[in-house]
């Protein structure tokens, strides 16, 4: 998986992955999930904790859970994780955006709460997961109640889901991921091209996405790249994904003439 999205080396992450064995009872390949960062000690506070705990449910649970019901199983995770963030924070401001995933091969199950999204990538056409937009459901840790929506799509290998956290679902629409996918060619080229696109639309703030490349299991094809995950610096070792560039940070050898490039071709295309 690729995760997309500036962050300081001291911060913790707004996002989870976790990669499951497709043999176990749940035949899950993947969970993963994006949160909104939030400003203020106590929102912070929240967020580390719903990430900390979602990923080690899912480290613990994911190969065993019974998936009869997608949907119903990510809303009682998410009443789940209400109910303890009530019990630590009772203040509406630690209020908390989010989008969760569960995915096999042949299905994935998605829910959000607040103004995240998921967009689908096949064969050059993009959808977005999530079609209601003029209500969107109100955030973990509201004090009046959680509401959750959730969808299932269905995926085939070689498909691409993008997960975005509330400050980039405004900005990265399902033209934009189009455009990526036409002219990226690997999940890691995806990544630097979506921050330069974020940036350009005037991103502010950190963000951050999840790229994942459903895999063809039958072919033992390699699935995961993560657009957010730290891209190794020069003087630093590689890791197990890549940072997108954001101002202030040296990038990769050859990364920043590649975001210059695309950044180029992208103005084209608007004007």
């Amino acid at each position: 998986m690729v995760q997309a999205g500036p962050r300081r080396a001291d911060e913790p992450p707004s996002h989870f992955v976790v990669e499951l064995d497709p043999r176990g009872d749940s035949g899950l390949l993947l969970a993963a999930g994006v949160f909104s960062r939030g400003e203020g000690e106590a929102r912070e506070e929240v967020r580390d904790y719903a990430v900390a705990l979602l990923r080690e449910f899912f480290r613990r649970k994911g190969n065993s859970l019974e998936v009869i019901d997608g949907g119903l199983a990510l809303r009682k995770i998410f009443h789940h994780l209400q109910r303890q963030i009530r019990r630590r924070w009772s203040d509406a401001e630690t209020e908390l955006g989010a989008v969760v995933a569960m995915a096999r091969q042949d299905k994935a199950f998605l829910a959000r709460c607040g103004e995240a999204q998921a967009l689908l990538h096949r064969e050059g056409s993009v959808t977005p997961a999530f079609l209601s937009s003029e209500r969107p459901p109100r955030p973990l840790g509201s004090l009046d109640g959680v509401e959750v929506e959730v969808e299932e799509v269905s995926l085939q290998p070689g498909d691409l889901l993008l997960l975005e956290d509330p400050l980039l679902a405004p900005l990265i629409r399902p033209r934009d991921l189009a455009v990526i996918m036409q002219r990226a060619g690997d999940l890691h080229r995806a990544g630097i091209f979506l921050a330069a696109i974020a940036e350009r639309k005037g991103a502010e703030g950190p963000f951050t996405a999840l790229m994942w490349e459903v895999p063809n299991l039958q072919g033992g094809a390699s699935f995961f790249g993560e657009v957010g995950a730290e891209v190794p610096l020069p003087g630093e070792g590689a890791t197990s994904g890549m940072e997108a560039p954001c101002e202030g940070r040296e990038l990769p050898e050859g990364a920043e003439q590649v975001k210059r490039r695309w950044l180029d071709r992208f103005r084209r295309r608007q004007g």
